[in-house]
């Protein structure tokens, strides 16, 4: 059996080679390439239904019916947010959904911080999404981590599916 790691490579623990501001959280990812343009995405996606318009960027759950609609935090009918629209698609027609990767939307305008407060969650207002500030805090809301801030214009989405309801 071979030794690891191989002959003439170098193994490096993360904790000493981490970046600040975030930017080893894309290492080995060719983003200018990939997210060149506005509303272009990289990662898992499928092409599904959805149940009313939606536009690029919203979060969507998906129903009984099997059709994606918006994702609410006020109710836990409309939770969790599964997929993220990549496009818009008009109500019961067919539209390329991200389940987990990178999407970038020129209209965002995250704030890029430090921490926690760089998570994204699923919002109040249908198919929002907001930052930890903003969390949703009312009794009764939802709370769903969907991802995180990249850029101002770039999130990385990767909706975690347990929620906490608000007292």
């Amino acid at each position: 059996m071979g030794r690891f790691p191989p002959q003439g490579i170098i193994v490096t623990p993360h904790r000493d080679t981490h970046e600040p501001e975030g930017t080893d959280e894309v290492r080995g990812i060719d983003l200018p390439n990939a997210l060149a343009t506005n509303n272009t995405g990289w990662g898992k996606e499928t092409t599904d239904t959805v149940g009313e318009n939606v536009d690029p960027g919203e979060i969507l759950y998906l129903d009984v019916n099997g059709v994606y609609r918006l994702a609410d935090a006020d109710l836990t009918t409309t939770m969790p947010a599964k997929v993220m629209a990549m496009e818009a698609i008009l109500a019961n027609a067919a539209g390329r959904l991200l389940h987990i990767g990178y999407f970038r939307h020129d209209a965002w305008t995250w704030a890029c911080v430090a921490g926690e407060g760089n998570l994204l969650f699923a919002d109040t207002t249908p198919g929002a999404m907001v930052q930890f500030a903003a969390k949703p805090a009312a009794a009764g809301d939802q709370v769903q981590v969907v991802g995180y801030v990249v850029t101002e214009d770039i999130v990385f989405f990767n909706p975690s599916y347990e929620m906490v309801e608000i007292s």
